[in-house]
This record gives structure tokens, C-alpha cells and sequence, in this order.
């Protein structure tokens, strides 16, 4: 990523998923590189260590969200706090998040398959689909 894609350090990138390995990694890329954060997933106990441990190595604003990727009603709302600029404008979108459970018990079971679906596609259309909207609106930003 460029200088000019990142913004030189200024703006907020938010990560979906930032407790995946591929998340926590990109978050201390990114952090690195003077980016501030928003720092979104399931469990905030882990969130919240992972923002503190960026906090004090990098000196960028980090914040914590909880969501819920298969409660797509609350998309809307979340997506919402998430562009509304308290440390910065909102200039990235980095989906990290997934389900994957062992193949041959999903296919005799479709909840689990479901749940792999729910997660890995729908939840990314409805939440990109978001962050794009916001995106374009600003004229620039990634994700």
C-alpha cells in the first residue's frame, strides 16, 4: 500500500475480524505505519488487549467495537459509529473475518453450513456494501 493510499498515516482503517491471525497482523502493519484503528469483533476481552498492546507500541488511536457479524439488522448502527470520525475520518475497510468448520460435518449439517455462509459472504456483502457507500460519498479511501 502506498503512502498515498494510507494517507500518510492519517485517517482510520477499520478491521473486521482483528482477532483472526491474518487481523492482528494487519493491525500491527498498519499501526506501524502510524494508522489509527478500529478494532472490530466478537470477543472484546481479546479486542481490547490487541488495541492496548497498539496503543502503547505504535502511539495511534485504537478503539474497540463489538459486532456481531450475523446480526444483520445491526449492521446499519455499527457501520454508523464506525464512520463517524471520533478519532479521524474513516479511510479503510479491511475484512478479516470467517467460519470454517470441518467440511464433512457440514455437509451433514446445514446450520453449519449456513453459518459459514452467513459469516464469510453475507455478513461481507452487507457490511462492504456499507463501507463502500461511505467510501464513495468521501471520494477516496480502500478497502
Amino acid at each position: 500500500m502506498s503512502a498515498h493510499e494510507r494517507g500518510n498515516g492519517s485517517g482510520i482503517t477499520l478491521i473486521l475480524g482483528a482477532t483472526s491471525s491474518i487481523g492482528k497482523a494487519l493491525a500491527r502493519r498498519l499501526a506501524a505505519e502510524g494508522r489509527g484503528l478500529i478494532v472490530a469483533g466478537r470477543d472484546e476481552p481479546e479486542l481490547r488487549a490487541i488495541a492496548d498492546d497498539l496503543k502503547i507500541r505504535y502511539q495511534v488511536p485504537v478503539r474497540v467495537l463489538r459486532y456481531d457479524a450475523t446480526d444483520f439488522e445491526s449492521h446499519p448502527a455499527f457501520f454508523a459509529t464506525c464512520a463517524a470520525g471520533e478519532d479521524g475520518p474513516l479511510t479503510g475497510v479491511v475484512f478479516c473475518q470467517g467460519a470454517m468448520f470441518d467440511q464433512a460435518e457440514a455437509e451433514r449439517d446445514f446450520a453449519l453450513s449456513r453459518q459459514m455462509i452467513d459469516v464469510n459472504y453475507t455478513s461481507a456483502v452487507s457490511l462492504l456494501s456499507l463501507a463502500a457507500a461511505h467510501l464513495a460519498r468521501r471520494g477516496t479511501g480502500y478497502l
